[in-house]
């Protein structure tokens, strides 16, 4: 699965916002997630890249295949 925005990709509650095998989350000019709101996901391996900070949980183990930000979390 592959989520593209121009902004920021947020998130308000907290239920599972992504399940999938394999994702790539891209914020173009924004960041993905928030320290108090993180991106909550139920995959196996995550792309993920945004110029600002990155936050996201996972439920299981998983692979990381590329983290690029301004700020990791």
């Amino acid at each position: 699965m592959t989520l593209t925005a121009n902004k920021s990709i947020t998130d308000t509650d907290a239920t599972v916002d992504v399940t999938a095998k394999n994702v790539v989350l891209t914020s173009t000019t924004g960041s993905i997630g928030a320290v108090d709101a993180p991106v909550q996901l139920s995959v196996a391996t995550v792309t993920a890249s945004a110029p600002g900070a990155l936050y996201f949980t996972n439920d299981k183990a998983i692979s990381l295949t590329s983290i690029t930000g301004g700020e990791v979390g």
